[in-house]
């Protein structure tokens, strides 16, 4: 049987064989993300390489990128660990188990408080024997915008349009949107300023519980630095001061939005955010909104007055650290994932 040596290393002397390894595992992953790992303003992407020991041979990968976070205004320092990638020839009884054991036997050599991933269902178990926790369940929720594509696959198309078209108009009604008023300024912008920094410390004095950084230079890099999905960015505005109340990320892909980051003073500034979003969903025609949140999250009970159903696509977030159980306080966006 292989033996496998596992080591941290400087990722720009292995580079070329990180690109072949997404091109392999996690095909079109563009190579610029390489440099934005390195970029990210919490810190550069740590990187850990598996060996073949008897040929030297490079058969595994995994990362832990930086995610600068707060537990009632106290600093902590998470990881998200990604990246989680093996040679086809060693995925049985290769190094996939000797990878996560090193990341978790390691994390408080790179000074990180908690390290945390999202495995998909084949590598959960993997992951929990490496010493990994189940802390929390992200739930997907989806909000319809034209249900008619819902109902191709059992009736024709002008039935389908019909149906949709009633069903939407029901839910309309119904959808808290509708009885929204609000004064306030919404507007589309193309990257945070300094205005967003004012906010995120506002909110960081407000919040009780665990949420990441949403400084201008993290909102930034994140969201606008990114290569490998096109991002926008919606900011709410008192209009006598011009005084930012609050923002949402999110990203349109096969008419489909899904929802990012959201960051607001008030829960009534968030609502006039999503009734936002709504209504640029409907204008640019598309499908349906998506939006993660975990499952102990206080926003659920008013999704589902915008008419936010399951998705029956939830996630379970792994973590290991002193105290997994702050996690249960975690005010989590899709943009705390690793992409």
């Amino acid at each position: 049987m292989a033996r496998f040596k596992i080591i941290q290393s400087d990722p720009a002397i292995y580079k070329e064989q990180i690109i072949d390894f997404w091109n392999e595992n996690l095909p079109g992953t563009p190579v610029e993300r390489f440099e934005w790992m390195l970029e990210n303003p919490a810190g550069s992407a740590i990187w850990f390489f598996a060996f073949e020991e008897e040929k030297n041979e490079l058969v595994g990968t995994i990362s832990i990128m930086t995610r600068q976070m707060f537990l009632n205004k106290k600093p902590l320092k998470a990881g998200i660990v990604g990246d989680y990638m093996v040679s086809k020839a060693y995925r049985v009884f290769g190094p996939a188990l000797s990878m996560q054991k090193k990341v978790l036997e390691s994390m408080s050599l790179y000074g990180f408080d908690y390290v945390y991933t999202i495995p998909n269902d084949a590598s959960l178990k993997m992951n929990e024997r490496a010493g990994y926790i189940n802390a929390v369940k992200l739930l997907h929720f989806v909000k319809p915008i034209n249900s008619s594509r819902y109902f191709y696959k059992y009736f024709n198309s002008k039935l389908s349009a019909y149906i949709g078209y009633v069903f939407d108009f029901v839910l309309r009604i119904f959808s808290k949107e509708s009885y929204l008023f609000s004064n306030n300024q919404c507007d589309e912008v193309e990257s945070a300023n300094d205005s967003f920094d004012v906010l995120w410390a506002e909110v960081k004095n407000l919040e009780k519980g665990l949420i990441g950084d949403h400084s201008s230079d993290y909102i930034n890099w994140r969201y606008f630095k990114n290569p490998i999905s096109s991002f926008r960015l919606l900011t709410l505005r008192s209009r006598s001061e011009e005084k930012l109340l609050g923002y949402l990320v999110f990203s349109i892909v096969d008419d489909k939005v899904d929802i990012y980051d959201i960051l607001t003073l008030k829960k009534s500034y968030k609502d006039k955010l999503l009734k936002k979003v709504i209504q640029l969903a409907r204008c640019e025609k598309c499908q349906s909104i998506y939006i993660r949140l975990p499952e102990v999250s206080k926003d659920i009970t008013n999704l589902r007055k915008f008419m936010f159903f399951n998705a029956d696509n939830d996630m379970a977030v792994l973590v290991s650290g002193k105290e997994v159980s702050i996690f249960n306080q975690w005010l989590f966006t899709e943009g705390d994932r690793n992409i």
